[in-house]
Parts: C-alpha cells; sequence; structure tokens
C-alpha cells in the first residue's frame, strides 16, 4: 500500500553504504583530498618547498639581470647622447663640405704609404653618414691596384663610376703570377681594369726585374688607349724609360694628354723627349753615387716644358751620343730645381747652358761642395741669374757659411728694384759664431736693398740659438778677426739682429721650443 507516495523511493541503505566506501579510501589517500587543497600541507609537503626555492632563486636572477640592463642601457643612453653632441658638427654640414674633408683625409693618408683599402674602411666607420658619402663619392674609390684580386678590382670598378682613374701597377720578374703574362694575341688577357684604359688619368709602374718589364711597357703604349693619360710614373726602371719614350714618339696620339712625366731611380743612357706636351719632367738617377752607367742625354724636343726637376743625374761625354746632354732653350720653363746627388760636371753643364727667360723659381742643392767648388759656380750662376730676371725665388742648400758667402755676393750685385725670396739651408754648420756674423753681413744687404719680402727657412742647431738669444753677444764666444771687438760692434750687429726679427721668418721644424725662448 503506498499511502498516497509517488514514483520509486530511494534506496537509503545503497547510499550510504557507499559514501561509507569513499571515506575509507579518503584516509588511505589522505593527498588526493584534504592536502590538495589545505596551504599548510603544501608548506610542508618538501618537494613542493624545493619547487618554490628554486623558482624563487630563478626570479631573484631574472630581477638581478634586468637591472643590470637597465643600468647598460642608461650608461648607453649617455654616452650616444655625447657622441651625437660630438658628432653635431659633422651632421650638420653640408655634403659638399663632407666630401672635402673625405678627400683631404684620404688624400693625406697615401701620403703615409698607407693601404687604400683600409683608409677607406676607418673612414666609412666614423659614422652612418660618413659610409654613405664614402661609398657614393666616385673619386674616393678611382685609385686601383692592378695587383688585387679580380672581386676586388671589379668592386672598386663600379664605385668610381666614370671617374678618371689612378692606377698602380708593379712588374716583377720573380713573381710573374702577380700578373697576367704577356701574349701576342692579348696583351692583358682578361683583366677587366684595363678594358677602361681610356679612363685612366696616371699610371704608376714600378719594375721590379728587367725582362718583364722591357717588354711590357712596349705592348702597354701599343695595346691599350692612353689618350686621356695626364700623369706617368716610372719606378727603378733600367732601360723601360727609354723604350717608353720611343713609343710615344711612334705613337703621338696615344699620349696627347700627358703633362706630367716623372722617372724616379731609373737609369737611361739616351733619354729623347718626344712628347711635345709634357709641362712637368722629373727626372731621379739610380741611388748609387759610383755606379758606371750616366745619364748622357736628357731632353730633346718638349718645348713646353714648365717645371724641370732634376736630381742624382751625371754627366759624362760620350762618343755614341755627341757630347753632352741637348739643352735647347726653355721659352717656358717657370721652375728649375737642381737636386740632391747631382755631379759637380752636371751642375755646370746645366748652369751654363740652359736658358731660361721666363724662370720664377730656382732651387740649387749642393750641400757637400767645397768653398773653391762654390767660388768656381758662383759666376755662372750670377750669369744665369742675370738671364732670367723675372727670378722672385731662390733657395740655396750648401754649407752653411758657404751659402752664406755665396749669397752675399749674390744679393750685393742685385737690383735695388728686384726683389725676391731667400732660403738658406743650415743643416750643416761647422761654425756657429761665424754663421752669426755671415748671416748679420747678408741681413745688411738685405736691409740696404729694402728686400722686405726675404725669408730664411733654417734647421738651425740648438748652440746657434742659445748663441743668439743670449743678453749680449759678446758672450758668445771668440770674434772673428775681420770684426772690430768694440762694443759698439757687438750693439750695432744685437740691433741687426733684432731687426732682422721683424722681417724674416726662421722655420723650425723640430725645435719650435727653442724659438719660443729666443723669440721671448
Amino acid at each position: 500500500m503506498s499511502h498516497g507516495v509517488l514514483g520509486d523511493t530511494p534506496d537509503y541503505k545503497a547510499i550510504t553504504s557507499q559514501r561509507i566506501e569513499s571515506c575509507e579510501d579518503c584516509k588511505q589517500h589522505p593527498s588526493v583530498t584534504f592536502v590538495s587543497t589545505t596551504p599548510g600541507a603544501i608548506r610542508r609537503d618538501p618537494r613542493t618547498k624545493s619547487a618554490i626555492h628554486r623558482l624563487s632563486a630563478h626570479i631573484a636572477a631574472l630581477e638581478e639581470a634586468e637591472a643590470q640592463i637597465r643600468q647598460t642601457k642608461l650608461v648607453a643612453e649617455e654616452e650616444l647622447a655625447l657622441l651625437r653632441v660630438r658628432v653635431a658638427p659633422i651632421s650638420t654640414c653640408p655634403n659638399e663640405i663632407i666630401a672635402k674633408i673625405l678627400l683631404v683625409t684620404y688624400s693625406s693618408a697615401l701620403e703615409e704609404a698607407k693601404d687604400p683599402t683600409e683608409i677607406l674602411f676607418s673612414i666609412s666607420q666614423v659614422s652612418q653618414l660618413w659610409r654613405a658619402m664614402a661609398l657614393n663619392l666616385t673619386q674616393l674609390w678611382a685609385r686601383m691596384h692592378v695587383e688585387w684580386n679580380a672581386k676586388q678590382r671589379a668592386l672598386w670598378l663600379e664605385r668610381s663610376g666614370t671617374r678618371p682613374l689612378d692606377v698602380y701597377l708593379t712588374i716583377d720578374d720573380h713573381r710573374p703570377e702577380r700578373w697576367v703574362p704577356i701574349q701576342s694575341g692579348d696583351v692583358f688577357g682578361d683583366q677587366d681594369l684595363f678594358l677602361h684604359s681610356s679612363r685612366w688619368r696616371s699610371l704608376s709602374l714600378r719594375s721590379c726585374g728587367r725582362r718583364i718589364a722591357e717588354e711590357f711597357l712596349g705592348r702597354l703604349m701599343r695595346s691599350i688607349d692612353l689618350k686621356s693619360l695626364e700623369s706617368l710614373t716610372l719606378l727603378s726602371f733600367t732601360y723601360g724609360p727609354y723604350n717608353m719614350i720611343t713609343n710615344f714618339g711612334e705613337r703621338p696620339e696615344s699620349a696627347s694628354a700627358l703633362r706630367h712625366l716623372i722617372l724616379r731611380d731609373v737609369e737611361v743612357k739616351a733619354l729623347h723627349l718626344a712628347v711635345d706636351n709634357v709641362v712637368t719632367l722629373r727626372l731621379s738617377g739610380i741611388p748609387e753615387e759610383n755606379d758606371p752607367r750616366f745619364w748622357v742625354r736628357i731632353f730633346g724636343s718638349s718645348d713646353r716644358l714648365e717645371c724641370l726637376i732634376l736630381s742624382r743625374l751625371r754627366y759624362r761625354r760620350s762618343e755614341a751620343t755627341g757630347g753632352g746632354p741637348a739643352i735647347p732653350a726653355r721659352t717656358h720653363l717657370r721652375s728649375l730645381v737642381l737636386g740632391n746627388g747631382n755631379g759637380r760636371r752636371f751642375f755646370r753643364y746645366m748652369i751654363r747652358e740652359l736658358k731660361a727667360p721666363a724662370l720664377l723659381s730656382l732651387d740649387l742643392y749642393l750641400p757637400n761642395c767645397s768653398e773653391r767648388y762654390a767660388c768656381e759656380i758662383t759666376p755662372m750662376v750670377m750669369a744665369f741669374f742675370r738671364s732670367s730676371p723675372l727670378i722672385r725665388d731662390l733657395t740655396i742648400r750648401m754649407n752653411y757659411s758657404i751659402a752664406i758667402k755665396f749669397s752675399t755676393r749674390y744679393v750685393s750685385r742685385t737690383p735695388r728694384k728686384r726683389w725676391f725670396h731667400l732660403r738658406i739651408s743650415t743643416s750643416l754648420i761647422s761654425d756657429t759664431w761665424h754663421s752669426i756674423s755671415y748671416s748679420t753681413i747678408v741681413m745688411r744687404h738685405l736691409l740696404m736693398n729694402s728686400m722686405t719680402n726675404c725669408w730664411i727657412s733654417s734647421s738651425l742647431d740648438p748652440r746657434f740659438i742659445g748663441m743668439m738669444s743670449n743678453q749680449t753677444v759678446g758672450n758668445c764666444g771668440t770674434i772673428p778677426k775681420d770684426l772690430n771687438a768694440s762694443s759698439s760692434t757687438h750693439s750695432s750687429m744685437k740691433l741687426d739682429l733684432l731687426r732682422i726679427l721683424s722681417r724674416i721668418s726662421f722655420a723650425f721644424p723640430t725645435r719650435s721650443r727653442h724659438l719660443i725662448d729666443f723669440m721671448s
């Protein structure tokens, strides 16, 4: 009988037994229920404690690293701000000025015989602006060496654009692998640089041998186009320059633009210059002073020379050449330098035979000549000076006392209306007191002739400067016999020296401290 209850009644006995079984399981595995939900139990568990300690240490390390990174960032930001202030003048410069700076830096570094690739890399590392400018400035990439590998040559050719090229080549008999062997059909093989020979502005060839150099130069003149070549430099050649000049004479159109010819440390027995447009000629003989081979003929036909520099040259009469060097009148010559190492015969011959009425600058270098030889060449130089009335710049490089005597005669016969720059080399001082007395004498001549545009450039001995800086000239040493020993003479010399200081520029390259003491 249901007593009015709808549906089935629950089985309370079955439900109670299930709950009892569940409680028994909880007693056997407490971590499944109570421990997993109780904080105190978590802290007491060894595995959990180890994990918490490990994670805490890791968090602390990360926080310390973050602090160090923030400090490094702060220092870097300060350095960056300082560098931005320093490079502000560079960053704000117009591109034209930056380009000039790059060119001047590059040129000055090249004078120290540095690798051009190293220079360019250093310039490019200054700043991003300089790097961009350097990569786009074609003038910086116009200097090339044939010995470079093909990849580097191609890179330089690409960056040089259409600029004229300055090419450097070393010919070495002992290392033929450094250049393309000469072949009858194609002298330069697949050298990409020679394909741009029409862009060559200057060519510098250095020879380390003779056999290959002779053949190379002969084929060079006949195989490539050098119509744009303005400057040619040959270093350490034996007979190459003679063959080169001969080839120029056979093909004058191949050197129509040549203006500057430099032959350094070369040996030629007969040189006939057949290039009519050359305005600068520099000849430098072999360094060996006692070498039996001599220069016997200098130049032949070019009449447009404006600058002639001769050093380490000899002259010996030879039946094969019919006498001495052929030196016609040089109507356009403006500057003449008879440099170090020239033989005495050669010097006398040049001074006696050369006619240059338009000469403006004369440089004489005879450091080791005797007084007798100086007296011998003085009339020749005076005659040459009279035949060149436009000379304004005179440099005398001799023994100091000889140079002073020479210049004294020179100046004493100079008309008052002529003025010039006088430079006297004083690298060899044998008698300090006589140096002072002779300098006073020549300075008196200069003052009397009102030559206010006169300089004496010197590398003076410290004794000379110290003696000149004394309070009285009489304390300098023994007075020469040709000077009066009275105090009036001393005062006169002192006054002359003081007057000289106000009108003459002394150049002391390595002794500026002595100069400051003396001027004070």
